[in-house]
């Protein structure tokens, strides 16, 4: 039987010949060359891509990203090392995915709208009302109504950016915000110098909000000075560890800007196509399990911070009132209408949103057990919203 080899490491496999001489019949001798697999371990170097988040250490979000290069580390046997810089850490973070495209980083841990200038198309890629899909159905839209497609489009022929991208970090449903003062009408944000991202920028501004838009790190200073009057950044754990909680203690919720929300990995286009079929894939699926595992793991940190900002730092948190959120759909459907009138791609993309949620939707809608029906069953004494 052959000897059987054991292959831990890349190998160089040699072809051994050796002589053998044989007696035959006790006069003459027969040579024999008889060939042999002999193993020799080749180092390979691993691939390092050096991958930037908008965000600093200290945010949850960034927990996401230093999830996702663990994972492509070890199903990759350590041949592909992502190595995550904070936010700031060589490009601001409005620019990186112009740097991501330039090669200046290999990729980058961020969000589209924060290029809402190049392309209004952002918004719809990556959150908002999305005609009423959560963060599974917006999911089910990328990988099975061509979302990922539209995405990759995007980026590369709209945009002219030499860039991948996947869905990786879903942190919705997110929060108004944080006030110093009562919001019962919407006349009561009108005026304020508000900080909200993407589409709420957007949809507040043009009811008459002084909106602002700033990366997460800016906002905390931007209070302190006094440059914005409330502000609003994910909810739950993230908002505690920006410390909003030390300066305000009104904080209402929900908001819906970012019922359903989603940042993406990019990567330089180049830098990807020299993997290779099975380093892509790889990236492809620790993506993926990143996305879920962690969204799970953001809905429990929300769950245990809410505790925290009733209990122990005494935060006031309330509900949205449902005029607010109302009036937020109208003028977002008149922006909608207006963005998809005067940008194919844009109309593109809503129009192949509205048809995967109008068969998703209604189905659920028509077969799914209300979230609220066995919750206050059992749960609607611990409801902490007034």
């Amino acid at each position: 039987m052959g000897k059987k080899f054991k292959f831990i490491g890349p190998l160089v496999l040699l072809l051994a010949s050796l002589t053998i001489l044989v007696a035959c019949g006790g006069k003459e001798t027969e040579t024999v060359v008889e060939e042999r697999i002999v193993e020799v371990e080749k180092k390979v170097e691993p691939i390092t891509l050096k991958v930037q988040a908008a965000w600093p250490t200290t945010n949850m979000i960034y927990d996401n990203l230093v999830d996702f290069s663990e994972r492509v580390e070890k199903m990759s046997g350590g041949r592909l090392i992502i190595e995550h810089l904070p936010g700031g850490a060589i490009v601001p973070a409005f620019e990186i995915q112009d740097a991501t495209s330039e090669g200046v980083i290999d990729g980058g841990h961020t969000a589209m709208g924060y290029i809402l200038g190049k392309s209004r198309a952002a918004i719809p890629l990556s959150h908002g009302p999305v005609y009423g899909m959560d963060m599974i159905d917006m999911w089910g839209w990328y990988y099975n109504g061509g979302g990922i497609e539209l995405l990759q489009e995007w980026y590369q022929e709209e945009l002219g950016l030499n860039i991948v991208s996947f869905p990786i970090a879903p942190a919705g449903p997110q929060a108004l915000g944080w006030f110093a003062k009562e919001i019962n009408t919407l006349d009561d944000i009108v005026g304020l110098k508000y900080r909200i991202y993407g589409i709420g920028n957007e949809v507040y501004g043009k009811i008459g909000v002084s909106v602002i838009q700033l990366p997460g790190a800016e906002i905390l200073p931007a209070l302190e000075r006094g440059v914005l009057d409330a502000a609003e950044w994910v909810g739950g754990r993230m908002d505690l560890q920006l410390g909003f909680q030390d300066i305000l203690k009104l904080h209402y919720t929900p908001g819906m800007h970012e019922p359903t929300t989603y940042s993406d990995l990019v990567i330089n286009k180049d830098k990807y196509d020299s993997l290779g079929p099975d380093l892509q894939a790889i990236i492809e699926a620790a993506a993926n399990q990143t996305a879920f595992r962690w969204w799970t793991k953001f809905a429990q940190e929300n769950a245990l911070a809410y505790r925290e900002m009733v209990d122990i730092h005494g935060v006031d948190v309330r509900k949205t009132p449902d005029s607010i959120l109302y009036e937020f759909l109208r003028v977002y459907d008149e922006l909608v209408l207006e963005d998809a009138a005067n940008d194919p791609f844009y109309a593109k993309v809503v129009a192949s949103q509205k048809e995967y949620a109008g068969l998703i939707v209604p189905y659920r809608l028509s077969t799914w057990p209300a979230y609220d029906f066995a919750g206050k069953h059992y749960w609607e004494d611990e409801i902490f919203l007034k």
